[in-house]
């Protein structure tokens, strides 16, 4: 995936992912000498979460809160106005909340994931490179005239 292009290696420090979530978070972990600490890659703002001290932490007390990695208010919203993900889909919002965007279902459509990898990477990009006489205020870029 060309998140590869974001993080070092995995034998440099850099994270594995293995898993994500409907929206395309990408969880894994890195490696902390003897331990492995897992992660969530927020996949529309690229900022990477710690999920608990280690893996086991992850597992039992983590996933086991449904709404630890989204809220399931915007997975349900989702899901009733789009319908189930079709294998290798995301619910990924039409305008990005580097953009403004809000976390809303009706912001949402379903895309194929490695078209929604691909574009949120291409926004951060944007946005990360903005010209000087932009500003950022949280996640929305305003453009000055």
């Amino acid at each position: 995936l060309p998140l590869k292009k974001l993080f070092p290696a995995p034998s440099s420090g850099g994270p594995i992912f293995f898993e994500e979530t409907a929206f395309g978070d990408q969880i894994g972990f890195r490696q902390a000498r003897t331990v492995a600490i897992p992660v969530l890659l927020s996949l529309e703002t690229m900022e990477m979460f710690g999920l608990g001290e280690t893996m086991s932490v992850l597992f039992t007390h983590v996933l086991a809160d449904p709404e630890a990695l989204f809220p399931l208010e915007l997975f349900e919203g989702c899901r009733a106005a789009l319908g189930a993900l079709p294998p290798g889909h995301h619910y990924a919002p039409f305008v990005s909340p580097l953009l403004g965007g809000s976390g809303r279902p009706d912001n949402y459509q379903i895309l194929e994931a490695q078209a929604h990898v691909v574009s949120a990477i291409a926004t951060w990009e944007a946005v990360r490179k903005a010209p000087p006489e932009s500003r950022v205020r949280g996640f929305r870029v305003e453009w000055q005239e």
